[in-house]
């Protein structure tokens, strides 16, 4: 049996767009787990609490406002933007997913080639990251998610496929990122680089400067 988790972020677009997704899981035999995320604070005791119950996820649901940088956290009265390259540090060193874990986000931009990078980058143990690429409302965030999650569990499909099989259902363009492919794009390296850079973990020789051991864990230096 698959394990979902889904996150809620913000509070005007996560309502019943999230029970469709929650009854459908649920209808495939999928266990669904459910929070709501109010800070970064509350997002690490979230995860560490699952870490801390020895509980692992199939899929990862984060829904929310997005942009190339970062994501709205704002259901605990204050507008707050979580880097993806934290999200990605914070959900890799808990431990809290398995090898094929795929991370679906349904926010605007999510499907950004930028955002899967600095996903990737910083979390060694994600292999997929799925979104849309354009701005979109949530009932098609959500028809495309399920779409997506019914092809993968129900007709055994490569998420790639799965992917186009949502953007066919919503006619928006759904993509799902693989490290295999990306880690190989020239663009990726080059983001890497400055993403590191920016977050002081590397000098601009390219050499690792982090203490934490975690952090250099997490990216697999």
């Amino acid at each position: 049996m698959k394990n979902i988790l889904i996150l809620k972020a913000t509070k005007d677009i996560c309502g019943n767009e999230v029970n469709l997704i929650q009854n459908h899981c649920e209808l495939l035999g999928m266990t669904v787990y459910s929070n709501d995320i109010q800070s970064e604070v509350s997002l690490r005791q979230t995860i560490q609490d699952y870490s801390t119950r020895n509980i692992n996820f199939d899929y990862l649901y984060l829904c929310t406002h997005g942009s190339t940088e970062s994501f709205l956290v704002n259901l605990g009265g204050n507008d707050e933007h979580v880097r993806w390259s934290k999200f990605a540090e914070l959900i890799c060193e808990t431990g809290v997913l398995n090898d094929e874990t795929i991370l679906l986000l349904a926010c605007c931009k999510g499907g950004f080639f930028q955002v899967a990078t600095d996903i990737l980058a910083c979390c060694s143990k994600i292999n997929f990251v799925c979104g849309v690429k354009w701005n979109v409302r949530p009932w098609d965030l959500t028809t495309g998610f399920v779409v997506f999650i019914h092809n993968i569990e129900n007709k055994d499909a490569e998420p790639g496929y799965a992917a186009q099989k949502a953007s066919l259902a919503t006619d928006y363009t759904f993509v799902c990122y693989d490290r295999d492919e990306i880690v190989n794009h020239p663009q990726y390296e080059h983001r890497k680089y400055n993403l590191f850079l920016e977050l002081g973990w590397i000098d601009t020789n390219g050499a690792w400067i982090e203490t934490d051991p975690k952090i250099k864990e997490n990216v697999g230096f």
